[in-house]
Parts: C-alpha cells; structure tokens; sequence
C-alpha cells in the first residue's frame, strides 16, 4: 500500500469535515425557534451541499463523490473509488481507512451535530460495481472510534 494515497484519502476526508463545519457553523444546534429535529434537517442539508462543493472534482481524482443526498438527519453519500485506490479497501486494511475517515468527521466541528443524531452514510465502490466499504458516521461510531484509538495509544 502506498502512503500517499492513503494521505490522499485522509486529506480529502478532513477537508470536507472542516468544509461542513465552517458553513455550518453553531448556528443551526444554537436557533431556538428550530426543533431538535428541525435542525438535525438543516444540517444534514448543509453536510451535504459543502460535501458536494468540497469533494475533489478534478477528472484526475482517485475517489470522486457520486452524490451526497439529505434524508431528514442522514447525509448520504456514494463515492466512487479508482483501481489505483481500490487496493487501500482491502478487507487488511478497511478498518484502518474507515477509523481514520470516522475519526477525522468526529473530531471535526460536526461533533455536536453526530452527539445529537447527524448521521453520515459512505459507500464507496469501483467503476465496475463492486462495494469496496460501506458505514456510518454517527454518535455510536464516534464513541467506538475513541475507544480504539484510546487502547492503540495505551497499548
């Protein structure tokens, strides 16, 4: 596995995270005239037009966002995945990728927003149809992300 593409993958993923949180912001959890589930909406709404402006969209890009569609607190999102990445979703080294990309989103400025019921949905496949990974974004894997990387930094 090279490095570099996995820096790419991370890389990517951090930018929409800090993207999501700048237009986002505090003011949808802060509005008082908005209910909880009201704004979970709008945020959702918001995570998914900054994942679409943020997401890479040179032809050249090695995983390229197929969509990122709200439904109601879900943001989901369809990426698809190169040749030359596709080897970084080997099941070796998939919970690798997905801690990194889950932990990233959780320690971005959507914390809030995951701790009050956001969540974000990743497929990722290759051209040829084939689910390279699939998983969410959300309060409990957040919590399950800390756990592990607390026990991989005391161990």
């Amino acid at each position: 596995m090279k490095p570099t593409l996995l820096a790419s993958v991370g890389l990517a993923v951090a930018a929409m995270a800090l993207a999501v949180g700048f237009a986002y912001g505090r003011f949808t959890m802060a509005s008082p005239d908005l209910s909880d589930s009201e704004r979970l909406k709008a945020l959702a709404r918001i995570a998914a037009i900054v994942i679409r402006s943020a997401a890479p969209q040179e032809r050249t890009a090695h995983i390229k966002l197929v969509q990122a569609l709200p439904q109601d607190n879900v943001v989901e999102t369809e990426f698809l995945v190169d040749d030359q990445m596709a080897s970084l979703f080997a099941s070796s080294r998939l919970m690798e990728i997905q801690l990194s990309i889950i932990s990233t989103m959780c320690h971005s400025n959507l914390s809030d927003g995951f701790d009050r019921g956001l969540t974000i949905h990743s497929i990722y496949t290759t051209a040829q149809g084939t689910k390279l990974a699939d998983f969410k974004v959300d309060r409990t894997s957040c919590s399950s992300a800390k756990r592990t990387l607390t026990n991989l930094v005391v161990h």
